[in-house]
Order: structure tokens, then C-alpha cells, then sequence
């Protein structure tokens, strides 16, 4: 998830959900300026932390490619200890169609 800070003079700089922790401890210990891969601010120009709804979607959409979901890479590894809890009857196409890409990786 991408978060972003808004700063008091309605600026607001995107921060990766990673590296969240390390700017709220720069921030809380007040130095002159905080680094982020995305900028730099002063500390006392800020406001608050919120959720970049706009910038998460966006990379919720480049996830998609080709209306293909991606797999999860834990599906690799477990795939030899997982199996189906309903009949295919019973799952949606959205389920059977990542079934089947799971299935692929194998």
C-alpha cells in the first residue's frame, strides 16, 4: 500500500508502506529534515499520514496484465501441499480462472 504525507502547505509526498516506519521515527525525532526515496521535508511542516488511495489503485491496476490476475509466488511453493476445499461447480470464474494460472506454474 502507498501512503502519502500531507505537509501544511497542502504538498504531499508519497511514501512506500516499507519505508513508513523509518519516516515516523525521523519524524518523531525532530530533526531538521526527513528523507524519503521521494522528497525531503521539514519535519515541522507535517500534518498527517493517509492512505494515497489514488496511487494505490494504480499500481492495484499494473498488477493486471492482460486481464490475467498474477499468481502469488507462495502458490509455487505450496502448490504440492494445497488443494481445493469446494467442486469447481461451486467457484466463481474469477476463482477457476486463477485455479487454472496456479495450476500453469506448476
Amino acid at each position: 500500500m502507498i501512503y502519502k504525507i500531507v505537509l501544511s502547505s497542502k504538498d504531499s509526498i508519497p511514501v512506500a508502506e516499507e519505508d513508513l516506519l523509518s519516516v515516523l521515527e525521523s519524524i518523531q525525532q525532530g530533526g531538521n529534515v526527513v528523507i524519503t526515496k521521494e522528497g525531503v521535508f521539514n519535519p515541522s511542516f507535517y500534518v498527517g499520514i493517509v492512505v494515497d488511495y489514488d496511487r494505490s489503485k494504480d499500481e492495484a491496476e499494473a498488477l493486471k496484465y492482460n486481464n490475467k490476475y498474477l499468481t502469488s509466488p507462495f502458490a509455487k511453493l505450496l502448490s504440492e501441499q494445497m488443494s481445493m476445499i469446494s467442486s469447481p461447480k461451486e467457484r466463481t470464474a474469477i476463482q477457476e480462472q486463477v485455479a487454472k494460472e496456479e495450476r500453469k506454474i506448476k
